[in-house]
C-alpha cells in the first residue's frame, strides 16, 4: 500500500560516505517505490565531517519536523540526526527514526581518525531532548563492526529508549563489509512508520 508523498524521510550517510554509498541508494528507491518522498542529502565534507557544518546543513535541508518526517541514519549520520533532534523547538515532534551502526563511543581508529572524531565524541548531546523530538527510535548494531562497541546498543536503549536489533554479522554495514542492501532497516523503518500512521 502506497503512502502520501507528505510523508518525508531524510536518509543521512556516514562519514567517508554519500548518497550514494553502501546501501543508501537501495533504501532510497525502496522507500519511493512505497510513496515516501526520500531526501538523501551530501553532507558538507563528509571526508573530515565537523558537528556544526553537518547539524546547521541538516536543518536548511528538513526544515519543520512534525509526525510525517522520518530520519534513517547511518553511523556518523545518526550522530547529526540526534544533535539536529536536540535543538528543535518544543512543538515539533518526528515520527521516529532508523540508526545503523550508531554510535557514542568508538573503537579500533587510529590518531588521525579520533583527530575528526574527537568534537563528535566529546560534545554533550541533549539525549532526553534527542529521544522527545525523535519519538520512536530503532537502532541497529552488528556483533562485527569493527567502530562500534556492543556496549553502545545499551547506551541507545537507556539514554534514547530506542528499540535494540542486534545482527550477527554485517560489519560496520557498509559496501566495504558486501553490505549493499540493508531489509532489516527498512522492516524497522515500516514498523515506525506504521505506527505512526
Amino acid at each position: 500500500m502506497k503512502v502520501s508523498v507528505d510523508k518525508r524521510v531524510f536518509v543521512i550517510h556516514r562519514w567517508d560516505g554519500s548518497p550514494y554509498s553502501d546501501w543508501l541508494p537501495w533504501i532510497k528507491r525502496e522507500l519511493e517505490s512505497l510513496g515516501y518522498a526520500v531526501d538523501a542529502p551530501y553532507m558538507p565534507n563528509p571526508d573530515n565531517p565537523e558537528v556544526d557544518p553537518w547539524v546547521y546543513y541538516l536543518r536548511e535541508q528538513v526544515g519543520r519536523i512534525d509526525d510525517s518526517t522520518f530520519f534513517i541514519g547511518h553511523s556518523i549520520g545518526c550522530q547529526a540526526i540526534m544533535r539536529y533532534a536536540s535543538l528543535a523547538p518544543e512543538n515539533e515532534r518526528a515520527g521516529g527514526a532508523v540508526f545503523v551502526a550508531p554510535w557514542i563511543t568508538l573503537k579500533n581508529i587510529g590518531p588521525s581518525d579520533m583527530f575528526v572524531a574527537k568534537d563528535w565524541l566529546e560534545r554533550p548531546i541533549d539525549f532526553p531532548k534527542a529521544s522527545y523530538h525523535l519519538n520512536k527510535i530503532t537502532a541497529i548494531f552488528s556483533e562485527t563492526d569493527p567502530f562500534v562497541p556492543m556496549t553502545d546498543a545499551q547506551l541507545f536503549q537507556n539514554m534514547l529508549h530506542a528499540n535494540i536489533v542486534i545482527e550477527q554479522k554485517g560489519g560496520h554495514f557498509t559496501q566495504d563489509d558486501g553490505v549493499l542492501d540493508l531489509q532489516v532497516a527498512l522492516s524497522e523503518f515500516v514498523k515506525i512508520a506504521n505506527s505512526s500512521a
